[in-house]
């Protein structure tokens, strides 16, 4: 490639605010060195159990099913029954046979104190008598089991529904209990993960805080240079600090992409806890060509990309 011409800017943090920024670096590095870094998962369990009370109800499911069907079964045949006057009159005989011994007597009696007994007249009261009787009990008997059976029958979906309403109570309590329980577990995770990434956090905030007031107050100046260097085979420019953290330890997603004229690989990548992609070098493989480019901040290896 042909030479060209680049200008570096160059932000030099606020000189009292060096110290704090190294040494939230160095903690950083300890806390790395340390496993701090990585967050191991939750050990528990993450989904609640069912709960046995709506266990209970899903067991006894089946059995209730069952039993509303045999009462519909039930109800269908008292419905069928109050239809049949066969079945009716099996239960109404005796009492037609109880209305005639009570009528006939009577009949008999007065047309025997009259010397009529037997004649064509006394059969014919004996007749009427008799089917008066007997019809006012037949109609009688019919409305009393015609009513009982329609009774039982509407019954039935009241009682079908108490027993389904008694499982729908059981397993409400369940699903109330089973989501109290995974509340607790959710909690239990975030106290988990909150407890693994105190430090890792409480070392953000630092750094964050004393980087921030570093470049607030911060000196910036610029160079020009003619030497391509690694900027310009990126062809792109970059304002940065004199160092720029390049240590391999803080990059993860690591993909290599190209090399300078230097012959330094060039990488994409992007630095542990933060998702955006940079492109630059390694200062584990800078410091083997051109150490004076690469040094050290708080542990980990930094690159002057300006000397490259």
């Amino acid at each position: 490639m042909g030479s060209t011409s680049t200008t570096t800017q160059r932000n030099d943090p606020y000189g009292p605010s060096q110290p704090f920024i190294n040494r939230g670096l160095e903690d950083a590095g300890a806390l790395y060195e340390a496993g701090g870094f990585r967050i191991d998962p939750y050990a528990g369990d993450l989904v609640a159990d069912r709960d046995p009370l709506s266990m209970a109800a899903y067991n006894a499911a089946g059995g209730v099913a069952g039993g509303a069907l045999g009462s519909a079964n039930a109800a269908q045949g008292a419905l069928t029954r109050a239809m049949d006057p066969n079945v009716r009159s099996q239960y109404t005989d005796q009492l037609v046979q109880n209305t005639i011994d009570r009528i006939m007597p009577g009949i008999n009696s007065s047309f025997a104190g009259s010397g009529m007994s037997g004649s064509g007249l006394h059969a014919q009261n004996l007749a009427s008598g008799v089917s008066s009787g007997v019809a006012g009990v037949l109609d009688n008997a019919w409305q009393q089991g015609e009513n009982r059976a329609l009774q039982a029958a509407g019954m039935v979906p009241g009682i079908n529904n108490s027993a389904y309403g008694a499982l729908g109570f059981l397993d409400s309590m369940g699903r109330g209990n089973q989501q109290q329980t995974q509340s607790e577990i959710n909690a239990a995770v975030l106290q988990d993960q909150q407890n693994q990434t105190a430090d890792l956090n409480a070392i953000q905030d630092y750094l964050a805080l004393t980087s921030g007031v570093g470049g607030m107050f911060g000196v910036q100046s610029s160079r020009q240079s003619q030497s391509p260097g690694l900027l310009g085979m990126l062809g792109f420019g970059l304002q940065a600090a004199p160092l720029m953290f390049s240590d391999r330890r803080l990059k993860e997603n690591v993909k290599k992409v190209g090399k300078t004229d230097d012959g330094l690989n060039v990488y994409t990548y992007n630095y542990r806890g933060n998702p955006m992609r940079h492109m630059g070098v390694m200062a584990q493989e800078v410091e083997k060509v051109k150490p004076e480019a690469v040094g050290l901040i708080g542990g980990f290896k930094a690159v002057d990309y300006g000397a490259l």
